[in-house]
């Protein structure tokens, strides 16, 4: 592919060098009895997706509702939001945590109460955001 022929931002990859950094992740997961969890935000794209299927892996995150929604399409089924929980987005986590085995991500965990109502059925996971040291987000 000759890049000087592209003039706006345009996704580049090289299928094997990308294979093979999945195959190299996913065996290292395994190795170490540990569940890998890739985060699709880069490529959101269903083909490179199925690239990480190819390798066995079953559980994803995403950086958006609408990411998640996109990819349920194509069957993703356990899907972790890396997103603070939005309460404006309370319908919408209701309809996609019936349809995925959903985790949410909170900075306290009294940002769930406003949408606990919409989760009668199944209730998500949670992983709660610590501040590693950095200040910039969660529990200190």
């Amino acid at each position: 592919m000759n890049l000087d022929i592209i003039s706006k931002p345009t996704l580049v990859v090289d299928e094997a060098r990308c294979r093979s950094n999945i195959a190299f992740m996913a065996e290292k997961a395994r190795r170490l009895g540990l569940t890998l969890r890739p985060h699709f935000k880069t490529h959101q794209s269903h083909a490179i997706g199925e690239w990480f299927r190819d390798e066995g892996i079953t559980r994803i995150t995403v950086s958006s509702v609408e990411m998640a929604l996109y990819f349920n399409r194509k069957k993703w089924k356990d899907t972790t939001l890396a997103i603070p929980v939005n309460p404006r987005e309370a319908a919408i986590f209701f309809a996609l945590n019936r349809m995925v085995s959903l985790n949410l991500v909170v900075t306290d965990p009294v940002s769930l109460d406003p949408i606990l109502p919409f989760l009668t059925e199944h209730i998500p996971g949670v992983f709660i955001k610590v501040d590693c040291g950095y200040g910039r987000a969660g529990l200190k």
